[in-house]
């Protein structure tokens, strides 16, 4: 059952910083948010907190995607690939930072995609907890 989860992990944490490190990208470099149709988007964005200041065009969505989703995703698949001594604990704080983020997301501007991935964020962080729970009792390398 560890290998499965694991497998899970690894498999939801290089999903999640492609697709972050794809799109983030995409977000940032073309603010209007029209390479992935994102335009009818901004003016729901602007009602939001601190709109004045983040929330005028998917900029600050972009980065922040890359960097908080994106990057550390890649993180936790390499420290996994390699069994890194903390990569299930980097694993879970991956799957928390993606629950946050889709629950401000379900709060702000509620979506099917948004709730799909807010089901991988529990996944990912309920495999990351199992694995480490798993590999503590066993003395493996957590």
């Amino acid at each position: 059952m560890q290998l499965i989860s694991r497998r899970i992990l690894l498999g939801i944490c290089l999903f999640n910083g492609i697709a972050a490190c794809v799109c983030g990208p995409l977000m940032f470099l073309v603010p209007d948010g029209s390479l992935m149709g994102m335009q009818s988007l901004i003016p729901a964005m602007q009602t939001w907190p601190a709109a004045d200041i983040f929330f005028q065009d998917v900029f600050w969505p972009g980065v922040t995607l890359m960097l908080v989703n994106g990057i550390p995703n890649l993180i936790c698949a390499i420290l996994l690939l390699r069994r890194q001594r903390w990569q299930y604990v980097v694993g879970i704080v991956c799957g928390v930072l993606l629950i946050l983020w889709t629950v401000w997301e379900c709060v702000f501007m509620p979506n099917p995609v948004t709730t799909a991935y807010l089901v991988m964020g529990i996944v990912q962080t309920a495999a990351a907890v199992y694995c480490l729970a798993k590999a503590g009792t066993r003395g493996q390398k957590i």
